[in-house]
């Protein structure tokens, strides 16, 4: 309609997500170092294990425990 924005969210390039992953509290995306085998969700805090596939490409393998 006439003066409606779009409201579907951009595509982003492969480039854009490489080695990306989605907080699984709170859904935002982040980049954590590269090799880390744990990082904090930079928007709510919550702490993930993580494992790499390649350089590019990281998963999350469930919370990070601190000690």
């Amino acid at each position: 309609m006439l003066g409606e924005e779009d409201t579907q969210p951009k595509e982003r390039s492969r480039e854009e997500r490489d080695a990306e992953v989605r907080c699984l509290g709170c859904l935002g995306h982040f980049r954590p170092p590269s090799g880390a085998d744990h990082a904090d969700c930079p928007h709510c805090g919550a702490s993930w294990r993580l494992t790499w596939l390649d350089a590019h490409s990281v998963k999350i393998r469930g919370p990070w425990k601190k000690s």
